[in-house]
């Protein structure tokens, strides 16, 4: 496999892994966030 095609294919998995670990932290972020705001809604009532 010739250098140019190995990095390509380093930098297409690169970015699946960025963009793989960025929507796990969104959603980490979003069910906290559901969760803190449900207890809010449940309190003021």
């Amino acid at each position: 496999m010739p250098a140019n095609e190995f990095y390509y294919l380093m930098l297409v998995l690169a970015c699946f892994a960025a963009f793989t670990v960025s929507v796990s932290l969104s959603m980490v972020r979003y069910r906290a966030w559901v969760r803190k705001t449900g207890q809010r809604i449940q309190s003021a009532e």
